[in-house]
């Protein structure tokens, strides 16, 4: 028998493997609008794996990876390996194309090369028989899971490889090459279904549907109006520093206020963002084109705008910069230096203070034009202008004292808190030398914070419930218990689910009652797990050892043909194992599939000699609700049961026999305490009918209740004859 350590291995073995051979029977994948099940058609799935295998396999710690050839390589794949220095544990599907291939990690990149070798001189000996697909149809590495699994589905024989570039290039057959495309499509869709889809875990302290606060975050800059606009509130909205900022914490009863609050200072935020601000200093510039009069080594010529072309300066070349390409000289005027001034012969007129000939440039505001509604206050040169494109409204202000742009911004209607945030812009704006003018001073509140504890779990709960309490549609009912939750969002289909921390078979089982396929069950599962905590981790592989006693079972009997053979159940199909000298076989077998089917595979597969054997173990599969029963006859006091096509079961007063339906054993009857009576029902039934029976193997339960109605109107009518003969004789005897 296997030991209990080894079994629990082996086990763990069977259960990730037996999770890449499903997606081999899981028909199409992705999300059904419908989000009805498509059900598939049950199969039964056998593999091997040597005890020599076995070893290493424990050795490895089942740290491995998974890949596909198509079958038929599988041994030539084993040598190639072998002569490379790669080794792995496989196992094949009897009615697919394809192998699976478990190989442990350290050792793919030598498999990996194997498959490339076995690729390269099969293309070198008939190129004709496969198709690469390379170029823009390489998969990338983050789809590639994906994309085997939908090709693993169809049964689509494919080799894969990584190439150089980091992307997956695969090469199929010739004859499955529209197959290949339309997997590749479908696994696309999949993943663009699958990108819709939001995990998010998080620690439950009220039902999502009910919760008595909000939590959100804030921006510094929202933080500190809210915190002086709530401020009379006191205690009843706490403020409280996170990793990611600040945030606010209040109970739901005064939601409306705090909502207020904050939509007034939204309201603020966008009047502000209406305007653009542009800020005018004491650089000028000149169109060079235009402007410029002469240059020589040292200096330029240029005339003053604005003045009717009579007045000129000379500037030495070192207080000007050329931009523009060449096309724009720019300067700083000094508004204090006394400028001398030319006519156009070169002249002297007189001079000019820089703050008299700053009149004369950059008089026209860029972003006006006709239509334009301007306000204009203050000095011309030196201004900040505030511009709305929404209203086409200029506000142009001479550069003064921030309380004084406070006032003239005030009179043109814009409110208190959006003429607070716009000061702040401009003084951001303004450089360092026109700030000392500006005298900007920030109003700023120092916030108290609170300490919240678990503020983050509040967060994600009030931002979860906001997202879609109301808003989605919510499959099942929301749990009311506290602890670990994870909430999968389906944006796309606006349905989402609450799930307690569950192992990943619960969570595709819970996916796939919402309507999601095997596959984007699987895939979405594998989200939820990765979205899991340590603690998460730690309590599912505890719950794990608890049931570890229960995962394995041996087959219920004294035979000894059953002797090494265990079997293990999942909520749709059973596993059993038999374990010979050298080697682990295995079967699954999917809820739903024909009692004969399965009688017929598990003597074949296990090399069982005896039917008897093989009803034993259709009786527990039965008992374990893999495979249905059959239904029990009832004659007299005694029980028949139908196991197989061949076996029954006979049962009364606490005692039974498994029997092959043409060879039932009259003297074990008569020793459970069948009457003769009893007996000629059950014998007549089933020995006369077998013996009939041109094809055993297709025998119904139908049928064999017609056999044994049949035997009973028989014997019925043979009672009637006798009593019609004594009736004849009794006459007989009267007339005498």
């Amino acid at each position: 028998m296997v030991g209990d350590d080894a079994n629990i291995v082996f086990i763990e073995f069977l259960k990730q493997l037996l999770e890449i051979i499903k997606i081999l029977s899981s028909g199409k994948g992705g999300i059904p609008k419908d989000k009805t099940k498509t059900p598939k058609q049950p199969k039964i799935k056998f593999g091997n794996l040597t005890k020599k295998d076995f070893d290493k396999l424990k050795k490895a710690g089942i740290d491995f990876k998974y890949i596909t050839v198509p079958k038929e390589k599988l041994e030539e794949l084993k040598m190639t390996a072998k002569d490379i220095g790669g080794s792995f544990f496989s196992t094949q599907l009897v009615d697919g194309n394809n192998a699976v291939i478990a190989v442990p990690s350290q050792l793919m990149d030598a498999v990996d090369a194997a498959v490339q070798h076995i690729t390269a001189e099969l293309m070198k000996n008939d190129p004709s028989s496969l198709i690469v697909k390379d170029g823009n149809s390489k998969i990338d590495e983050n789809d590639m899971k994906l994309t085997t699994d939908v090709l693993r589905s169809h049964d689509i024989p494919v080799y894969s490889f990584k190439s150089n570039d980091g992307k997956y290039m695969n090469v199929v057959p010739r004859e499955f090459d529209g197959q290949y495309e339309a997997a590749v499509n479908e696994a696309k869709a999949i993943k663009k279904q699958l990108d819709g889809i939001e995990v998010t875990r998080y620690e439950q302290t009220a039902p999502l549907d009910s919760l008595d606060f909000i939590a959100d975050t804030l921006t510094a800059e929202e933080a500190q109006e809210l915190y002086k606009a709530v401020s009379l509130y006191g205690s009843d909205v706490k403020f409280c520093r996170t990793d990611s900022g600040t945030a606010v914490f209040y109970p739901k009863e005064i939601s409306e206020t705090v909502q207020r609050a904050r939509e007034e200072y939204r309201a603020s935020l966008e009047e502000s963002e209406k305007y653009l601000i542009d800020v005018t200093d004491d650089t000028v510039t000149m169109d060079v084109e235009k402007l410029v009069i002469e240059e020589d080594n040292n200096s330029y010529f240029v005339r003053v705008p604005n003045t009717a072309a009579l007045d000129y300066l000379r500037l030495d070349k070192s207080e000007v910069e050329l931009t523009n390409g060449g096309k724009t000289l720019s300067m700083k005027l000094d508004m204090e230096r006394e400028y001398y001034v030319f006519d156009e012969n070169k002249m002297f007129k007189s001079t000019r203070k820089g703050a008299e000939l700053a009149k004369c440039y950059n008089t026209k505001h860029e972003r006006a034009n006709k239509d334009t509604q301007i306000y204009q206050s203050g000095n011309n040169f030196r201004r900040i202008d505030l511009y709305s494109a929404e209203q086409n409204r200029l506000i142009s202000l001479g550069l003064n004292k921030a309380s004084e742009i406070k006032t003239e911004l005030l009179k043109q209607g814009i409110s208190p808190k959006a003429v607070s945030k716009l000061l702040k812009d401009i003084d951001n704006k303004l450089p360092d030398n026109y700030k000392e003018i500006f005298a900007y001073s920030a109003e700023k509140t120092e916030i108290v914070y609170a300490d919240v504890p678990n503020i983050g779990e509040y967060l994600a709960q009030s931002q979860l419930s906001e997202q879609v309490v109301g808003k989605a549609v919510c499959f099942d009912e929301l749990p009311k218990d506290n602890g670990g939750k994870c909430l999968v969002f389906d944006k796309s289909e606006n349905v989402y689910t609450v799930l307690p921390i569950l192992p990943r078979l619960e969570v595709m089982n819970k996916l796939s009652e919402m309507g999601y396929s095997e596959l984007a069950a699987k895939e979405i599962a594998d989200k939820v797990i990765g979205s899991y905590r340590d603690t998460d981790k730690q309590k599912i592989e505890d719950v794990k050892q608890e049931k570890s006693d229960i995962i394995t079972n041996s087959i219920d009997s004294k035979n000894p043909e059953l002797a090494n053979f265990t079997y293990y159940c999942t909520e749709n199909s059973a596993v059993v194992v038999q374990e010979s000298t050298d080697s682990y076989k295995y079967m699954e077998i999917d809820k739903g599939m024909p009692i004969a089917d399965v009688e017929a595979a598990v003597m074949k597969n296990f090399d069982i000699k005896d039917s008897i054997s093989a009803a034993e173990i259709m009786k527990q599969l039965a008992g374990e609700k893999i495979i249905e029963a059959g239904k029990p006859i009832k004659a007299g006091e005694v029980t028949v049961t139908p196991l197989s096509s061949s076996c029954i079961e006979i049962s009364k007063d606490g005692n039974s026999a498994i029997m092959p339906k043409d060879r039932i054993d009259g003297g074990r009857l008569t020793a459970m305490g069948v009457t003769d009576k009893e007996k000629t029902v059950i014998i007549n039934s089933f020995e006369k009918s077998e013996k009939a029976a041109k094809h055993p193997e297709r025998q119904t339960l139908q049928t064999i209740k017609n056999y044994a109605a049949e035997a009973r109107e028989k014997i019925n009518a043979v009672k009637d004859k006798a009593k019609e003969i004594a009736k004849s004789a009794a006459a007989k005897g009267q007339d005498r």
